[in-house]
């Protein structure tokens, strides 16, 4: 029997693309909000924002069913939340190549536990609340000016939950292709190969939108993020993110 593909792998390098826009946070133009900002330690605003954009996610994945929506939907998401990971996880982790994520398993190496789209789709729901909750964790943190080991301890844990988060996002369009007529190392190849698209969109989206997505996107209105998907998507999804 072939080994089961359980791990996925994130470079290092994984947006370090020369020309390419990270994303800036929009700039204050009230005089208390700027007064507030700079009272804070340097850093926090892009973190207050990703948990923002992470509670904005959770909540708008909630009103996300319809197919077709549901594949516009997990391409931003997906992309954004594995960009989060790479920003959280993996950026200037000079001493490694790779870090490393878990696949969704979808079956085991017997043939057995082969779960409904809808077991997924309500997994990922719980899982997009706890990346809110831990994006909070990482502000927090940051702004009390938690000691470094405990920070990176935080951080890198929201990180890894992020990537395999979206690992999971990338298996639910077409769910069906994923697990019909396959056996059990068939149906983790074809998880292994929506991870490795993921990874490629992620990368790519730059070209769509004017930066790389991230969670920290989806806490700011006017971010490059949020107006695509305001022009590009269908009016149901529209209305989940703009609720």
């Amino acid at each position: 029997m072939n080994k089961l593909y359980k791990h996925a792998d994130l470079p290092t390098q994984h947006l370090n693309i020369e020309g390419t826009q990270h994303h800036i946070p929009v700039k204050a133009r009230d005089a208390a909000e700027i007064a507030r900002r700079r009272a804070e330690p340097a850093g926090t605003l892009i973190r207050r924002s990703q948990a923002i954009g992470a509670e904005v996610v959770a909540q708008a994945f909630e009103q996300i069913t319809d197919e077709d929506d549901l594949r516009f939907t997990t391409r931003y998401i997906g992309s954004a939340t594995l960009n989060s990971s790479w920003y959280s996880f993996a950026e200037g982790a000079s001493e490694v190549m790779r870090r490393r994520l878990f696949l969704p398993l979808l079956a085991d190496e017997f043939g057995g536990w082969l779960p409904e789209q809808s077991d997924i789709y309500d997994d990922t729901k719980a899982r997009l609340g706890h990346v809110a909750t831990l994006a909070l964790g990482v502000e927090t943190a940051h702004r009390n000016r938690y000691p470094q080991t405990q920070y990176d301890r935080i951080n890198t844990s929201f990180g890894r939950y992020c990537g395999n988060t979206a690992l999971q996002l990338a298996c639910l369009p077409n769910f069906e292709q994923l697990v019909e007529t396959a056996t059990p190392e068939m149906i983790q190849h074809r998880v292994r190969l929506r991870a490795q698209h993921l990874l490629r969109v992620s990368r790519e989206l730059f070209q769509e939108i004017g930066s790389h997505p991230s969670l920290a996107q989806f806490g700011e209105p006017d971010s490059d993020l949020l107006v695509h998907i305001r022009k590009t998507a269908p009016s149901t999804v529209y209305r989940a993110f703009t609720n």
